[in-house]
């Protein structure tokens, strides 16, 4: 009814998929099926009253097999095949992680810009962030300018990697105006702190003579002061980290959930720019109003590449359930 195992298995290009992944996803179509049925039922009843049926579809990325999108399009397919009276509103949501920016851009008609910064490792790449340009809000996310396939598996080193290259993002956004920032930090390559991040925001940091510490998650323990107006002493590592802020801001980072997040590029965030971390899904469906999205919808659809018992613990289904 919705989609067949050629078009999907090719959809992206992905010839060489694993069987058990393609078994996966059609266990989940499947599922759908039986769903479908219930509302041929459904639609029967409307028809009959002269109403049409509204669907809502809000499904996270089937990651390596299909973007947010693809997904929502091949049920809209299959929907109207089956159910040629309804109506299906399409929206595009994320839990934080791949897929974030793309969801949000679209969905709130935004635009991307396109900047040169430094990879995990110092080299420059391309990377995009998107802009909400009534709203002076930047959307983007750790990974596409600190993320870890960016690297080989050789090349992925915490003590050596830095998030300079978001710091960077972050300041390109300022420049074109953004005074919001929407980040979503999964998928990193570094466990620096967020102080790779800090350092292209102006930030100093120096050993006990002075001298500035270049970035990398080894700096951590080498680090005496930063040259923010004396904003903190460190000790070693993040643990003294969180403690030196924790004497200097009164901010226990250490028992905020997700302060470690990312290598703790949560900590660096919440300590220094006054951020405040939430769940990807509870960011992404408050900032597209998806209650107002859904209101008047007879039926919602959601789903993720793979349901298991994470699903209800912050991934985009347990948000919208």
């Amino acid at each position: 009814v919705l989609i067949s195992k050629r078009r999907l298995l090719y959809a992206r290009g992905y010839e060489k998929a694993h069987k058990d992944c393609i078994n996966a996803i059609f266990f989940f179509f499947s599922c759908i099926s039986h769903a479908i049925m219930i509302l041929l039922c459904a639609e029967h009843t409307y028809i009959s009253t002269r109403q049409r049926m509204t669907i809502t579809l809000a499904f996270d990325s089937f990651k390596g097999s299909l973007t947010s999108e693809e997904v929502a399009d091949a049920f809209q397919e299959g929907l109207l095949s089956a159910l040629p009276h309804c109506t299906v509103n399409k929206v595009c949501i994320a839990d934080g992680g791949e897929g974030t920016a793309e969801a949000l851009v679209r969905t709130l008609h935004g635009e991307w810009c396109e900047t040169t910064v430094s990879d995990p490792l110092g080299r420059d790449i391309k990377a995009r962030y998107g802009i909400i340009r009534h709203e002076h809000t930047a959307i983007m996310e750790m990974a596409s300018a600190s993320g870890l396939p960016l690297l080989s598996p050789e090349e992925r080193n915490p003590m050596k990697t830095t998030t300079y290259g978001t710091g960077q993002l972050i300041a390109h956004a300022i420049s074109q105006g953004c005074r919001k920032f929407l980040i979503g930090i999964g998928g990193s390559a570094t466990n620096d702190g967020g102080t790779g991040m800090l350092r292209a925001l102006g930030f100093h940091f120096l050993d006990k003579e002075g001298q500035e510490l270049a970035g990398g998650g080894d700096i951590l323990g080498h680090i005496h002061r930063i040259d923010a107006e004396m904003i903190a002493l460190l000790d070693n590592g993040l643990q003294g980290y969180a403690e030196a802020i924790q004497r200097s801001l009164g901010k226990d980072i250490a028992h905020i959930p997700g302060a470690g997040a990312a290598g703790g590029m949560g900590a660096g965030m919440i300590a220094m720019l006054d951020a405040r971390l939430m769940k990807g899904i509870d960011l992404v469906l408050n900032a597209i109003n998806f209650d107002g999205i859904i209101k008047g919808s007879n039926l919602v659809l959601t789903g993720e590449g793979r349901i298991d018992r994470q699903t209800l613990m912050g991934k985009a289904p347990g948000g919208v359930l």
